[in-house]
């Protein structure tokens, strides 16, 4: 019935207009479960524009191992959730939901010699009690 998905932006218009170069996004977030019968994942995404997907330069997400085309197995919350930085897996197993989730990403932006964007990702995993 209800829905379990949620959007937020911060929007940051700055230098007239034109924006800020971010080079450095540092955030804790606390990621208490995930529906495996939805292939629920947490996403934290920089874009230099409104649409996420076509200018995202930055995406850190929690998810389950997803299936293979041709495997379908049904949902699995047996399954470890991984963390990804831009669609690379970083850790496949972050331990058992809650997890608290420490992270600074730095953002090299590409210059003429060096050809391509870089991001670098330092993050902390720590496992959380909650009403105990």
């Amino acid at each position: 019935s209800g829905r379990c998905d949620a959007c937020a932006y911060l929007i940051h218009p700055l230098r007239g207009s034109r924006g800020a170069q971010v080079s450095r996004l540092r955030a804790t977030i606390l990621c208490e479960s995930l529906d495996a019968d939805s292939s629920g994942s947490f996403t934290i995404g920089l874009s230099y524009n409104e649409d996420m997907e076509e200018s995202s330069l930055l995406s850190i997400t929690l998810r389950r191992e997803r299936e293979l085309p041709g495997e379908d197995s049904g949902p699995d919350p047996s399954k470890p959730v991984e963390l990804h930085l831009n669609g690379t897996t970083v850790s496949q197993n972050v331990g058992r939901l809650p997890v608290r989730l420490e992270f600074e990403a730095e953002l090299r932006w590409a210059t003429s010699e060096e050809g391509k964007r870089r991001v670098t990702l330092r993050h902390r995993l720590t496992p959380v009690t909650i009403g105990a």
